[in-house]
């Protein structure tokens, strides 16, 4: 049986789709010059993370969900459910040690568009 994620409501008709399974995700808005949160650096910080999480035995695959607004769509990284707890508990060990280097990443179920 597959499982399904849930709608992020960070407003009245605003928000996201988060998968079963995700660990981190982040928004993305594209490749235009004026994006603010440019696909190019979001990659950059999802595979920083995804090698992180690897490293300590979590495998994860990406996953691209929309958002409520056109041009803003969420890129995440998922997990099978027998890592999803401690994927979820290790990334907020991880998300501190690599706050610096980070501007879009965020933790799953943590509310955050941009």
């Amino acid at each position: 049986m597959a499982r399904k994620g849930k709608w992020i409501s960070i407003g009245e008709y605003r928000g996201y789709f988060q998968p079963a399974g995700a660990i981190v995700g982040a928004s993305d808005t594209g490749y235009w010059s004026d994006s603010p949160a440019p696909t190019v650096n979001v990659i950059k910080e999802i595979n920083m993370v995804k090698k992180e999480l690897a490293n300590l035995g979590i495998p994860t695959k990406q996953k691209v969900t929309r958002s409520s607004n056109e041009f803003i769509f969420k890129r995440w990284l998922i997990t099978s459910p027998k890592k999803e707890i401690m994927g979820k508990q290790r990334v907020k060990e991880l998300m501190k040690k690599i706050k610096s280097k980070t501007r879009y990443i965020h933790k799953a179920d943590e509310r955050k568009y941009l």
